[in-house]
């Protein structure tokens, strides 16, 4: 493959972020209902309730969310492309810790709201199951912030680390990958708290404040990787076209 395909195709990959970045909170959040999320407060009867009267929407946004999440593997791959060019062939520690992060947030985009349709699919369900697998999405969901965690951060640190004459990402953006996840850490404190204050899964921090910061990250992220993209491109030689009755 020449070194003109090759860019085109990690501009391809680049451009999944900008279709993620907006039809994953559409899907999931909007359609699929999932924020604001429910409290763990609620009774059985409570959350089954809600499940049930929303089973249509909840359904099919999950179902297409399941689906939109599988966009964060070109782009982790994209990523993973541009870090290691930052890092190195030798000794990419990063970068393999980015794309392991990557390819697990990958899993909870695609595997949660499988979980979450559940309870809305089988509408003759007891409350009491119905409850257990919401809170088993949200849980896992949440509890399993440290993997994203470690994308974002690893990224964050080889863009500080980036000495290059023309840098992929500015140092403001290794910084912003840098506390965006850690903020992520915040969720990890929902489990403890039942309902009720901004700590609870409810919570305005920690329901809304590490999600947000999750897709400016993802979308500052996805903007300068297609702008490095665009640039070689440009800056690439010209593929030569050897006629077809004269011999390579």
């Amino acid at each position: 493959m020449d070194p003109r395909t090759k860019l085109k195709f990690e501009l391809i990959a680049a451009f999944s972020g900008v279709i993620f970045v907006p039809l994953y909170p559409i899907a999931w959040a909007w359609i699929g209902k999932a924020q604001p999320p429910l409290s763990f407060g609620l009774t059985a009867q409570q959350t089954a309730d809600f499940y049930l009267s929303n089973s249509h929407r909840i359904v099919l946004g999950m179902a297409a969310a399941a689906i939109i999440g599988g966009l964060w593997i070109p782009w982790t791959g994209q990523l993973t492309t541009v870090l290691r060019r930052i890092e190195g062939p030798d000794g990419s520690t990063f970068t393999t810790t980015q794309v392991v992060g990557g390819v697990l947030t990958a899993w909870a985009f695609i595997g949660t709201p499988v979980i979450w349709l559940l309870p809305a699919f089988r509408q003759d369900a007891d409350p009491q199951v119905i409850r257990s697998f919401s809170d088993f999405a949200y849980l896992t969901f949440n509890a399993t912030f440290i993997i994203s965690t470690m994308q974002a951060v690893a990224a964050g640190v080889l863009a500080l680390a980036d000495k290059r004459e023309r840098p992929v990402f500015p140092r403001w953006a290794g910084w912003l990958a840098v506390v965006c996840g850690l903020s992520f850490a915040v969720v990890g404190i929902t489990p403890f708290v039942s309902s009720g204050g901004p700590f609870s899964l409810e919570g305005w921090f920690a329901g809304w404040i590490p999600g947000t910061l999750f897709f400016v990250w993802t979308t500052v992220t996805t903007y300068y990787m297609v702008k490095d993209t665009r640039y070689r491109l440009r800056t690439a030689a010209p593929v030569e076209h050897v006629p077809a009755n004269q011999p390579v």
